[in-house]
């Protein structure tokens, strides 16, 4: 046997065993971390069979939610947004909106209030969620199907009114005290109050002195 055969043996033998070696080494680390009570994907806190059994009972519940109750017609996307509450109502003088400025006003307590729709078609921005001279008062707006609707309830706080999901025919649906209702519903048990929808500039002829909110304070971090 040549010299050439006799070192590819040896450097064939060397890789083989260099090769078990490193297997050998690598089930030993292993077993050493195992015998440590670590794992090679650990997780820091280990789901529990509780933990699955809950996150598929929410699965559920939500899937029982859009298919629609006894408010509201089934969801196309389920959501729970808290509405904007206390929003941020500024002078006029501070802000300049062009006079074509869609806004819907109400008027209570002698006080007026403009509210930018452009503002509110965020989803986030969908209500806002005032309390004005002992009235707790919502501003509602879909903008996907040009809806507006204001509710109101007396009371010494603003209306934890919030945005459930959006409906099979493109309508918001309001949440309120964990029960969903199509903003358009009747059966939702606050109070209509009355609003006026026309351009910034015939709203700003007309009340001069009222205060406008344009949402671009609102935190749509939530």
């Amino acid at each position: 046997m040549n010299w050439d055969i006799r070192i590819r043996l040896i450097v064939g033998f060397v890789l083989i065993v260099g090769v078990l070696a490193f297997g050998l080494l690598r089930l030993w680390a292993g077993a050493l971390l195992a015998t440590k009570g670590e794992a090679r994907f650990a997780y820091v806190n280990r789901p529990t069979a509780a933990d699955h059994a809950r996150w598929d009972r929410e699965v559920a519940e939500i899937q029982r939610i859009k298919r629609g109750g006894e408010f509201y017609e089934p969801l196309q996307l389920f959501s729970e947004f808290p509405g904007v509450d206390h929003p941020s109502m500024v002078a006029n003088a501070e802000v300049q909106i062009a006079s074509e400025t869609s806004v819907v006003g109400i008027e209570i307590a002698g006080e007026a209030l403009a509210f930018v729709l452009d503002g509110m078609a965020n989803p986030k921005k969908h209500i806002a969620n005032l309390h004005v001279h002992g009235t707790a008062i919502s501003v509602t707006y879909c903008n996907l199907v040009d809806c507006v609707r204001v509710l109101a309830q007396d009371g010494d706080q603003a209306l934890a009114l919030s945005v459930g999901g959006l409906d099979v025919n493109n309508q918001m649906v309001l949440l309120w005290e964990g029960k969903r209702y199509g903003q358009s519903c009747l059966e939702i048990p606050l109070a209509d109050y009355p609003f006026e929808r026309m351009q910034w500039g015939e709203w700003l002829s007309q009340y001069p002195e009222t205060r406008v909110y344009t949402a671009a304070d609102a935190d749509t971090t939530n």
